[in-house]
């Protein structure tokens, strides 16, 4: 009897044994995050990181994705397309809804940024080229949604649109207000020339600095663009962007 006791109470431990790291790495685990970097690619899938083996000068080093502690992956599909277009798999990520219609209905869905702001988290978006129907300023437009992007600093790599626009720029300093739009200076004197990274470089530094808790998403469309139009060296040019 007491032989069975002693099994049951080192069972009962050894369950309840705090698991302290993940694939042979340190981590911790039940902690709520303060700091979260999220970076949305069009068009990238985990075995497109290939491609950084033979564009690096050593092959055996390390992407981002290897360095990460784990990858995981969902099913691409919402209640209306089995492969949903990707600024629509992107919002059903953002609103955590699968009943996206692309349309203005869409923005009455509570993001991410509305439950992590209230409890003093600091949100910013980067928003590369994309298609005005991509673009999640266009929640502008649709009436009573127009406070989508209220609680963000918002920071779009476009032609400013309309008057009385703010801007920002890799070389430029600046102090980032929220519920503003920033449009990249670099484009406004024809094709924008600010790489991806430079750009996420120079407005993370500046938005996170005193920060004690953010978001802060970066959304590329262009990697998408180049492998539709088979351009494989600039998708791949892209991808070392991402990378980095």
């Amino acid at each position: 009897m007491k032989k069975g006791i002693f099994y049951f109470v080192l069972i009962f431990v050894c369950s309840c044994a705090q698991v302290t790291s993940l694939n042979l790495r340190k981590h911790q685990f039940g902690r709520i995050p303060t700091k979260i970097v999220w970076i949305q690619v069009a068009g990238l899938s985990t075995e497109h990181m290939a491609m950084l083996k033979f564009s690096g000068p050593v092959s055996d080093e390390l992407s981002a994705v290897e360095n990460s502690l784990c990858t995981g992956s969902t099913w691409e599909y919402n209640l209306y397309k089995i492969r949903p277009r990707p600024h629509e798999n992107f919002l059903t990520e953002l609103n955590g809804k699968k009943n996206i219609k692309n349309t203005c209905e869409d923005f009455q869905f509570r993001p991410i940024w509305s439950y992590l702001a209230p409890k003093g988290y600091k949100i910013g978006i980067l928003e590369d080229e994309t298609r005005e129907d991509e673009s999640l300023l266009r929640s502008l437009s649709c009436k009573e949604r127009e406070n989508y992007l209220s609680q963000t600093t918002f920071w779009k790599v476009s032609k400013k649109i309309g008057k009385n626009q703010s801007f920002f720029h890799v070389n430029d300093v600046e102090s980032f207000g929220r519920g503003k739009i920033y449009y990249d200076k670099s484009c406004n004197s024809g094709e924008c020339f600010t790489t991806f990274s430079r750009n996420i470089t120079s407005t993370f530094s500046s938005f996170a600095k005193n920060a004690k808790n953010y978001l802060y998403i970066a959304r590329n469309f262009n990697y998408l663009s180049y492998l539709k139009k088979k351009k494989f060296k600039q998708a791949r040019a892209e991808l070392v962007e991402i990378n980095s």
